[in-house]
């Protein structure tokens, strides 16, 4: 019809897509049968039922090593609970902490009958290190809009974000960086003539991309910011700010939070492009 489908129309063409190219169901079969044929299809990938055995042997076969539960440890698995939930975000919540407190538990082989208790434990301590985020209303709910715990209606269970001092004092760093002044700055003219080389090399910049590369080389700003959406040419923009900063003696050195990321960013840089990890 010439236009993006509505929200409606893309709802059912979903579905119908769906519909079409999704395989049949199988008919009806018993828990046996089932059974019977999942274990076919584990001995046909690992090649004969020997190998499918040793294989559960060695996956089942091995107990906890029965690592006493102390608080000295709950301590310990705690602080490294924050720390492996810093690495991937700046916030988080209950299930996150959760989630890596049993990671933490496996690793240390706790006994098995002590695990439940153990990673409740090393949730609470991890808590108690985290700094809560948001505010509580000040309005109390009446008596009716509250659950037999006390809790309000309203309060969705683990929803509460936390974060941690660390991470509190990385923003401040930013923060104090993004006030400074004073940097290296490139001159009008030499952006200028970055640009009019992009669009003779068949890259025209338009008028928003233009503006964020004169911006970020001018300024003199120690730390700067640059957003837009996705698709908008960010990558070929900072090719040209990299050129131009490179032309006038400056280093430049690109930074992603993949490898794929990083090497997309190596074919517009021609400067050193790595990881944000391998940085670290």
């Amino acid at each position: 019809f010439g236009r993006p489908p509505t929200a409606i129309e893309a709802k059912s063409l979903a579905d119908q897509a769906t519909l079409e190219t999704r395989d049949a169901k199988h008919g009806h079969r018993s828990e046996r049968e089932q059974r019977d044929l999942w274990r076919q299809e584990a001995v046909d990938l690992m090649g004969n039922p020997a190998a499918l055995e040793a294989m559960l042997a060695r996956t089942t076969g091995h107990a906890a090593t029965g690592t006493t539960l102390t608080r000295d440890w709950v301590e310990a698995a705690a602080e490294a609970t924050i720390a492996a939930v810093e690495e991937s975000r700046a916030t988080w919540n209950v299930w996150h902490l959760l989630a890596e407190a049993q990671r933490q538990t496996r690793q240390a082989g706790i006994s098995r009958s002590v695990v439940d208790r153990a990673v409740d434990q090393v949730v609470d301590a991890a808590i108690s290190r985290s700094v809560r985020l948001g505010v509580d209303d000040p309005v109390a709910e009446p008596p009716q809009l509250s659950r037999p715990d006390g809790v309000s209606v309203y309060d969705v269970h683990g929803a509460t974000r936390y974060t941690s001092g660390r991470v509190l004092r990385a923003e401040e760093d930013l923060v104090t960086l993004a006030s400074r002044t004073g940097a290296h700055a490139l001159s009008d003219v030499r952006v200028a003539a970055a640009i009019a080389v992009s669009g003779a090399n068949g890259f025209d910049l338009n008028e928003a991309q233009a503006t964020m590369v004169h911006d970020l080389a001018t300024s003199g700003a120690v730390v700067q910011l640059a957003l837009a959406p996705a698709g908008t040419g960010k990558t070929t923009t900072m090719s040209v700010l990299a050129e131009a900063w490179s032309g006038a003696g400056g280093h430049v050195i690109g930074l992603a939070p993949s490898a794929q990321a990083a090497h997309e960013l190596s074919q517009s840089l021609t400067g050193h492009t790595d990881t944000l990890a391998k940085l670290t």
